[in-house]
């Protein structure tokens, strides 16, 4: 007998959830539409529900077409929750999937917290699914929501919990929901929350604490906050709980008693429920009738349009013969407006005609004065050169110095300008290869510094986990860089320019570099930071004249980071100085070691030392001859082509240097020739024409090397080492 009091009945607990508050549009017209809509429905009435839906529904076209992502997700789940309060949990199912998707796809995660939860809802009854969507609106809501939105979480996990004889969690969870209540909502009414702790103190035998809490619930007059239908369940778990606690204290004949007030009570509920349940059936009925005559009307209505579309086919065969009679016209117009739109064709091209002669023209303006400015210091360190005989070493030293900084521009100037060719023929290719940046950056601030003497303080800083050797485009990056710093150091005097470079690693062998170029320099005007990496762009014209520069720099820097999939961006403030920023992703090399740039077969190898010279420029043919010999080889000269192929029928070369644009017979022919004679002959093109325009010739003719004029004397010496040592 004792033994039977211990068993006692488990009234089922409500599930609470935030979905009597809708996700509010930003649309305060949509917003009162579900208001209204909601009022409609809760009265009852079938015609009003049928009113409610309608509007609802018409509401969904008008969103879809506004393509307002957050709009579209919030009506979905509006319209799941009204559903879902009528008990139609197909329809729930079928909106609030609808939902969901959208957030996941768009990543509007602060809604999918309150989606998921109502999905958990629906499910409750479905062991398998249910956990999986509590945690996950657990999960969201907790990430994305604030706390106060947290208030029916925390309910359900702990109803989900006492399922599971979990009361330690029951307890946990239980509190959390109340202290959210009481913190954020200033007023605490929630019952079965309470019901909740009290079952979790006396299964976790803190019996003192359940009786404690259970004669706060019994003195709040709760009867008069609550819904009647909702009475009688929270009177059923209060007796059992009292029966529990009785169990505890050994007092089984209180505990038997309380059991029988809490079977009453449940008795009751279970009375209403039923009531309920005939009353929504009737209900329904009502809704059905009403949804058929519905129907009915819908048919007849596509009747009529049917009719009225067959009497708008007759009225358009009519108008067949007017159709024709307009046709006459309608050519005539056609004409006469091809001419007007032709006309105005033809003033645009001539617009764009006059634009591209514009940039033409300040090119040449802008390439002849930096062309100009390092001939005119050649030309007069040359003649000073001529004319002081007694120059001392200190001197000569500082004449070479200041010709070598004029070849350098030079040789920029021309490298940007094939640049841009290449751009302009989209023929720009990224040469990927492995190399040591920190080498490549100390080399550039190296050489912009002893271009630009504006007596500036260089300072660089690379954080401690940057990868030094990386693979990429190594030619595009240094253009990058010099142009960005070349940039501070030419627009700053007596200040400072500051290079930060910072990496962050993204896996085993892929980082983000970060460079950061700023200076302390005169500053760009919001107003030309707009076009600043526009083609030829170089400011205003006092910019142009105190400044100089080709107006390249800067876009080609645009161009080249762009081709390695990264961006620069430019912060500046007029007298306060500019900030460059150039981020970009690229494959870091952890053991590096330095590769030779040529790799030949030792067979190839000869050992004569006599070179050929194609060349048809004279003061080329000297000056490369020179520099031949001064490695000890023999070296002869070819003026062109056709010369070039006679000698070599007559004599053996170790290695032939071939110009390109010559006359008589070019390089491409020459070379072609060369290889049918004697195939295994290197020949090396030195040529100032663009090796990416003319890859695909070079490769066919059977060039073995391209070296770009004016010759990288590095280069030429490591060659004539390859093959002819």
């Amino acid at each position: 007998m004792k033994k039977n009091i211990f068993i006692f009945l488990l009234i089922p607990f409500f599930l609470y959830s935030q979905t009597d508050d809708f996700i509010p549009f930003k649309n305060e017209g949509y917003n009162s539409i579900f208001k209204e809509s909601v009022k409609l429905i809760t009265s009852k009435n079938n015609k009003s529900y049928f009113n409610a839906i309608e509007a609802i529904e018409k509401l969904e076209k008008e969103i879809l077409d506004s393509k307002k992502i957050d709009h579209i997700n919030a009506y979905y789940f509006n319209l799941a929750t009204i559903f879902y309060y009528q008990k139609d949990y197909l329809k729930t199912n079928k909106y609030l999937d609808k939902a969901i998707h959208i957030a996941h796809k768009n990543k509007i995660f602060k809604c999918l917290g309150r989606e998921y939860e109502l999905k958990f809802l629906i499910n409750y009854e479905n062991n398998t699914n249910r956990a999986k969507y509590l945690f996950k609106s657990k999960y969201y809501l907790e990430h994305y929501n604030p706390i106060f939105e947290r208030k029916d979480l925390y309910y359900n996990l702990s109803r989900f919990y006492f399922d599971l004889k979990d009361y330690p969690n029951v307890l946990i969870n239980a509190i959390k929901s109340k202290e959210i209540r009481i913190k954020y909502f200033n007023s605490y009414d929630n019952k079965m929350t309470d019901i909740l702790i009290m079952y979790a103190y006396v299964h976790t035998n803190q019996i003192q604490k359940a009786k404690k809490l259970l004669n706060e619930v019994e003195n709040r007059s709760f009867a008069k906050q609550i819904k009647f239908n909702e009475f009688n369940k929270v009177k059923a778990h209060l007796y059992n709980i009292k029966s529990l606690i009785a169990i505890k204290e050994n007092n089984n004949d209180i505990a038997i008693a309380n059991l029988i007030v809490s079977d009453s009570f449940r008795t009751i509920d279970n009375n209403s429920q039923i009531k309920q349940i005939f009353q929504n059936y009737n209900l329904e009925n009502e809704r059905n009738k009403l949804n058929y005559q519905l129907d009915i009307l819908k048919s007849k209505l596509k009747f009529s349009q049917k009719e009225v579309e067959y009497q708008k086919s007759i009225r358009i065969f009519l108008f067949v013969i007017l159709f024709f009679l307009i046709v006459v016209v309608v050519i005539g117009a056609k004409f006469y407006l091809y001419k007007i739109d032709r006309n105005k064709t033809l003033e645009e091209k001539n617009n764009q005609l006059a634009n591209a002669l514009s940039i033409k023209n300040k090119l040449f303006d802008s390439i002849s004065h930096e062309l100009r400015t390092p001939l005119n210091i050649m030309k007069g360190d040359i003649y000073l050169f001529k004319k002081n005989i007694n120059y001392n070493t200190e001197l000569k030293n500082e004449s070479i110095s200041v010709i070598e900084r004029a070849v350098n521009q030079l040789i920029m100037l021309t490298k940007n300008i094939i640049d841009y060719n290449e751009i302009e023929n989209n023929s720009i290719i990224v040469n990927k290869v492995a190399f040591d940046v920190r080498e490549s950056i100390e080399k550039i601030v190296e050489s912009t510094r002893n271009l630009r003497q504006n007596n500036n303080s260089i300072t660089l800083n690379i954080n401690k986990n940057f990868h030094s050797q990386i693979y990429t485009d190594k030619y595009r990056f240094e253009q990058i860089l010099h142009c960005v710093i070349d940039n501070a150091l030419k627009y700053t005097e007596n200040g400072l320019v500051l290079i930060q470079i910072e990496s962050k690693t993204l896996n085993s062998d892929k980082e983000k570099i970060t460079i950061i170029v700023e200076d302390s320099g005169i500053g760009i005007p919001k107003e030309s930071l707009i076009s600043v990496f526009d083609m030829f762009n170089q400011g205003s014209n006092e910019m142009y004249l105190r400044y100089g520069g080709n107006g390249l720099g800067l876009g080609l820097a645009k161009k080249s980071i762009e081709l390695l999939e990264g961006t620069i961006d430019i912060q500046s403030e007029v007298g306060r100085g500019t900030r460059v920023i150039i981020e970009f992703e690229t494959e870091y090399i952890v053991n590096f070691e330095k590769s030779e740039k040529i790799e030949i077969d030792s067979k190839k190898k000869s050992d004569n030392k006599f070179i050929l010279v194609v060349e048809d420029n004279k003061l080329n043919q000297i000056i490369t001859k020179k520099i031949v010999n001064s490695k000890g080889f023999d070296c002869e000269i070819a003026e062109n082509g056709l010369v070039a192929i006679e000698m070599i029928k007559k004599r053996d070369y170790c290695l032939v240097f071939m110009d390109i644009m010559m006359p008589i017979m070019d390089g491409f022919e020459a070379t072609k020739y060369i290889k049918e004679l004697k195939p295994d002959l290197p020949v090396i093109a030195l040529t100032s024409i663009s090796e990416n325009i003319h890859i695909d010739k070079f490769r066919q003719v059977g060039i073995t090397k391209v070296l770009n004029k004016p010759i990288n004397l590095d280069e030429l010496f490591e060659i004539l080492t390859i093959y002819c040592i």
